[in-house]
């Protein structure tokens, strides 16, 4: 099917011919011969496509019916604000309990002087930071 493109079309032909002799008497004729097969495979490959997609009339689109979710699917926003708002306070719980808070008491006190203006400071920097994000969040 390639073939017949190449070699069906006399006046394709005869121009690549004409092509040809100007560059091989300027001398680029390889790499101008590759150069011409690689723009015909390419005007091949849009006419093979363009005849498989067909015209724009005869293509109709279908349209999609909305899907329901499934039960194990959250439904609408409100679930999944529940979800994230449960995690939240799980979290702060975990963070805030009795045991972790003396565990970090215990590793403070174990603490050089540095690494607690460094931690000082990366505690701010984070708190800050969440600021900074909390804005641009509600001004979105």
């Amino acid at each position: 099917m390639k073939q017949t493109l190449k070699n069906g079309k006399p006046q394709i032909r005869e121009s690549k011919n004409a092509f040809f002799h100007t560059c091989i008497s300027e001398g680029e004729g390889e790499r101008m011969e590759q150069f011409v097969d690689f723009c015909e495979d390419a005007i091949f490959e849009m006419q093979i496509s363009t005849s498989l997609t067909g015209d724009g009339d005869e293509v109709q689109k279908e349209k999609v019916a909305p899907v329901m979710p499934g039960d194990d699917e959250p439904r609408g926003i409100i679930a999944p604000l529940k979800e994230n708002i449960a995690f939240g306070v799980e979290t702060a719980t975990k963070l805030l309990s009795p045991a972790n808070i003396s565990a970090g008491i215990a590793k403070v006190q174990t603490m050089t002087a540095l690494e607690k203006v460094l931690g000082l400071f990366t505690v701010l920097f984070y708190i800050v930071y969440g600021i900074g994000l909390a804005t641009l969040w509600l001004n979105t």
